[in-house]
């Protein structure tokens, strides 16, 4: 959906104005998630991670050949394995790239999967939203948009997951060193408060980009845009309506509610009703900014 129109400028505290971005117009040619023109985003992040996906696979013949394994419980026999021949003397330095490379797929592959069924879930969702007669939403619709996701937008959803894989990965290592540094060589006062400092903004970072991320998902299944634009999209659509998100979200899902703050911006009146329920459209209309 094109984002026109002018730039909303309201009021803060202290009397300063902030650019909220551009609120959501309508848009006569757009109807609904199922029949929007979709084409492949970032397809250098697709790329990417199927050639990482390979290369953890490789890491799983590596232990198949070695241990002569099951291939259907490699990872869990190569990380045994590892433990199994491992010690302080004789640990193969090859060994800690096979940590490495399982604990980065671990947790990115884990991202994906979730990232994957969220962008279907969102547009199975926002298709039953945008029908006005809900009994005429089409058949198999969430099983449409699993292949639709798998598509067209296997790229945002490889590039939204790799970036909380990054700052999980972080995490990890950070909580590493706080644990190796309780023996006195980093652990002092200075350094312990240093390293909770970290750890606490790292947290709120990883919440931070998880929320953004979660919203951008919903987007690229509503609207089939790439990740960067959908996380855009839906971070300004948030700042303009943040004191609907808390009422709207008692009561509905983050897919519903970000369905209902386009909806509130972009329809109303008689030419152009409201798609949202009338319970929905009572909190939303009573917290208007405007």
């Amino acid at each position: 959906m094109p984002m026109v129109g002018s730039n909303n400028m309201l009021p803060l505290g202290g009397g300063r104005i902030s650019n909220l971005g551009t609120k959501i117009s309508y848009d006569p040619t757009w109807s609904d998630p199922l029949n929007v023109k979709r084409k492949a985003d970032n397809i250098s992040f697709t790329v990417v991670y199927y050639l990482f996906v390979c290369l953890w696979v490789g890491v799983a013949v590596y232990a198949y050949c070695v241990v002569n394994v099951g291939f259907l419980i490699f990872n869990f026999c190569l990380y045994f394995w590892i433990e199994s021949i491992s010690s302080d003397d004789d640990y193969p330095a090859h060994l800690v790239l096979c940590h490495f490379v399982n604990a980065v797929a671990l947790v990115w592959i884990i991202c994906h999967v979730y990232g994957f069924f969220k962008v279907s879930v969102s547009g199975a969702y926002g298709t039953w939203y945008w029908s006005m007669n809900k009994k005429e939403v089409p058949k198999f619709t969430t099983l449409r948009f699993i292949y639709i996701a798998f598509r067209y937008h296997i790229g945002p959803t490889a590039f939204g997951s790799l970036i909380i894989t990054v700052c999980t990965i972080l995490q990890i290592l950070l909580a590493y060193v706080e644990t190796s540094g309780v023996d006195g060589t980093l652990g002092t006062d200075l350094c312990s408060c240093g390293l909770d400092c970290c750890d606490t903004a790292l947290y709120i970072l990883k919440a931070v980009i998880e929320a953004v991320t979660g919203m951008a998902y919903v987007h690229i299944g509503n609207h089939g845009t790439g990740f960067i634009d959908a996380a855009r999209v839906s971070f300004t659509l948030f700042k303009r309506n943040y004191a609907k998100i808390a009422v709207i979200a008692q009561i509905a899902t983050d897919t519903i509610f970000m369905c209902v703050l386009e909806d509130y911006e972009m329809n109303g009146g008689s030419s152009r009703p409201f798609h949202m329920s009338n319970k929905l459209k009572d909190l939303v209309l009573e917290n208007r900014l405007e």
